[in-house]
């Protein structure tokens, strides 16, 4: 009742149950109907809307100026802490400054052809990931393409229940999975690396207290699709 009557939002326009549940925020985001759900909320309510007990979305330009435009002579609208959360070690700046530059050189081109951004955010995703995971991308900004291990992911993740059926998805799961191990194993011998990733703290607990050698095999299968 608080969410729906005392909340600070409650004013707001939007369906009472979103007010009151997150469950319709996330279930959409799972099913990803969100762009025509809100649209039709829009629609029904207006310029803005409740989407959650904490969201409240707001369409158009002038309002993505006012939360995240920033001028000399304007004053900065302030986010919630998590929209400040510090970058690891810069490495997610350095492809956030790759994919700029790419998309940059795309709209540079006046080509006809439009860019599919989904891709794009794809890639710099799987780059960071493999970046903190492996201490090497993917390349996927660096030569605009998916590699056969991330392009399996995506095949896997649609046939993962077929897998023991098939003599062909069997096999292209055992290389998945061989692919991961290797480069699980290059990053864990590299004990000389100074930098900073997911695999540095798992390393410093090695021993007694850490992972083997054969459950960093397995955990990184498991944390990319292989199991």
């Amino acid at each position: 009742m608080h969410n729906v009557t005392l909340h600070p939002l409650a004013r707001l326009p939007g369906p009472r149950w979103r007010a009151a549940f997150y469950f319709p925020f996330f279930y959409e985001i799972w099913t990803g109907d969100v762009v025509s759900n809100w649209h039709k909320l829009h629609e029904e309510s207006g310029d803005i809307v409740r989407i959650s007990p904490t969201c409240v979305s707001f369409p158009g330009r002038d309002a993505w100026e006012d939360i995240y435009g920033q001028t000399a002579n304007k004053r900065t609208f302030v986010k919630g802490p998590f929209v400040y959360a510090p970058p690891v070690d810069g490495v997610a700046d350095v492809h956030l400054d790759l994919f700029i530059q790419k998309l940059h050189e795309k709209a540079a081109l006046e080509s006809t052809v439009p860019v599919d951004l989904v891709r794009w955010f794809s890639f710099i995703t799987f780059d960071i990931i493999g970046d903190l995971c492996f201490g090497q991308t993917f390349g996927g900004l660096e030569n605009e393409e998916y590699n056969s291990w991330i392009a399996s992911t995506f095949k896997s993740l649609k046939f993962v229940r077929m897998f023991s059926l098939f003599p062909a998805f069997q096999k292209a799961r055992q290389k998945h999975m061989q692919y991961t191990w290797e480069r699980t194993a290059r990053r864990t011998d590299d004990v000389e690396s100074t930098r900073e990733d997911i695999m540095t703290h798992i390393l410093r607990h090695n021993g007694e207290r850490g992972m083997s050698r054969e459950e960093n095999k397995n955990g990184r299968n498991g944390d990319f699709g292989g199991k």
